[in-house]
């Protein structure tokens, strides 16, 4: 949780939406 506080809303957006993609996938 903290290494997400760090990121920048970009990143952050980027990670929820790759492991959703990454959800999907499996």
């Amino acid at each position: 949780m903290l290494a997400q506080l760090l990121l920048t809303p970009a990143e952050l957006t980027v990670h929820l939406e790759f492991s959703q993609f990454e959800r999907y996938g499996s």
